[in-house]
């Protein structure tokens, strides 16, 4: 995904994944505390798509998987509402406890701050369309 951005003058955030876009070093002090896995809003409601559709888990596959983690942690920023239903389904699925953690965006937006102050220093290019 990098080359491709940087092919066409973009950069990447330098993170590992999402989780860690998201949370920056609060995920090392979260991780530190038990084997946490990570669900977003949006992920709640695609998991049967991710899971069960994606992968093919049935029941035994997802907790033969999930069986790993002492928990799931459920990144609440606050935008989209999380149903107690689904946070129920997801549990009835992998039965891993589900807890949720309300975060704010910050390490994101100035993640994506860094990105914007040093692509000032980059050379100007346009996109020509049609």
């Amino acid at each position: 995904m990098e080359r491709m951005v940087t092919r066409r003058g973009g950069r990447v955030i330098r993170a590992k994944n999402c989780i860690e876009m998201l949370l920056g070093e609060r995920l090392a002090e979260l991780d530190a505390g038990g084997r946490n896995f990570y669900l977003t809003a949006g992920w709640l409601e695609n998991w049967r798509r991710i899971f069960i559709e994606g992968l093919k888990w049935d029941e035994i596959d997802a907790r033969q998987n999930f069986g790993y983690f002492d928990r799931t942690l459920l990144l609440d920023a606050g935008i989209i509402p999380v149903d107690d239903e689904k946070i129920l389904e997801f549990f009835d699925y992998t039965q891993v406890p589900v807890e949720i953690l309300p975060i704010d965006l910050e390490h994101f937006r100035r993640e994506v701050e860094k990105l914007l102050e040093e692509g000032k220093s980059l050379p100007a290019f346009g996109i020509r369309c049609g």
